[in-house]
């Protein structure tokens, strides 16, 4: 289906919309599970970068992003399996600190499915700063902790997907 906009403000601003969004996410190999999980915060993987790039970058360690100054929207989700209780939270790691946390969420231990722990959250900065996606669960699990892969059970999977953050830009 292709829309065509005849209206040219109408269409620079939709243009302006789908400029001011950024994908960060964990993306690892087909058959790759999301690795294990952590009885103690530590920040989730997030290697791989899409959309609009013109203010945020990924990390030297792979675990976080650098946005440069403004407003942004961050949301974001972590899979969290067979676990538990669990819980994410978005790190100012400039400042060292949490800033909020995401959803609380639980997946029985014996026989659960995957659950995300989701958050958004609004951030006004004057100078380029670095966020981590944490997470913590109340029972660790081997390999699959951070998500099952489904590589070779679907004809459709290329690669596997954990982590993911949506940044909108607001200003």
């Amino acid at each position: 289906m292709k829309i065509t906009l005849r209206n040219e403000n109408i269409n620079q601003q939709v243009t302006n919309r789908l400029d001011n969004v950024a994908y960060v996410y964990d993306a690892k190999p087909s058959g790759t599970t999301g690795g294990t999980s952590s009885t103690t915060p530590v920040a989730r993987d997030l290697n791989t970068i899409d959309g609009d790039t013109s203010f945020v970058s990924l990390t030297v360690g792979n675990d976080g992003f650098i946005l440069q100054p403004g407003t942004y929207k961050i949301s974001w989700s972590a899979p969290a399996y067979r676990v538990n209780q669990h819980q994410s939270a978005l790190k100012d790691a400039t400042a060292g600190t949490y800033i909020q946390m995401g959803s609380s969420e639980f997946s029985r231990s014996a026989d659960g499915d995957v659950t995300e722990s989701r958050g958004t959250q609004i951030v006004d900065i004057t100078a380029a700063n670095n966020y981590e996606i944490f997470h913590e669960v109340g029972i660790a699990k081997l390999t699959t902790g951070w998500g099952v892969a489904t590589g070779g059970s679907l004809s459709i999977t290329t690669e596997e997907v954990f982590t993911q953050v949506t940044i909108t830009k607001l200003d």
